[in-house]
């Protein structure tokens, strides 16, 4: 298996960029059989920046076409490894889709929300309106 640093494909951590379409020229042109290891840091994945494609999701709207950040499809004997970083993604949209693949393996990195999608929370008091 192959060892490919995201680096050498112009993708840094902490940037204010969008790291999305760098990710997908890195795998796409990387293919298979691929250890992908990125710098320890924060990752920006924008929904204005994604792969648009029709996607049916369980517990969602059926609104197609989604907004896809990174896509792994067709992919065999993987490793995306984040190396303890944050990948941030920014609008709604599905952060990372892994569609028709085998043995593939996304570890040591958090999957965030510049905002969150919704919000939860218990009333506790209404008595003041």
């Amino acid at each position: 298996m192959k060892t490919v640093h995201a680096s050498d494909y112009g993708i840094f951590p902490n940037r204010k960029t969008d790291s999305g379409a760098l990710i997908r020229t890195m795998l796409h042109k990387e293919g298979d059989d691929v250890y992908y290891l990125f710098d320890k840091g924060l990752y920006i994945i924008s929904q204005f920046e994604s792969v648009q494609k029709d996607l049916y999701l369980s517990n969602t709207d059926d609104v197609n076409p989604k907004s896809i950040g990174v896509l792994l499809e067709n992919f065999r004997n993987v490793i995306f490894d984040g190396c303890g970083s944050t990948f941030i993604a920014h609008g709604q949209m599905t952060v990372m889709a892994i569609l028709s693949c085998s043995n593939v393996t996304i570890k040591n990195c958090v999957i965030d929300w510049d905002i969150p999608l919704l919000a939860e929370g218990t009333i506790v008091d209404s008595s003041n309106f």
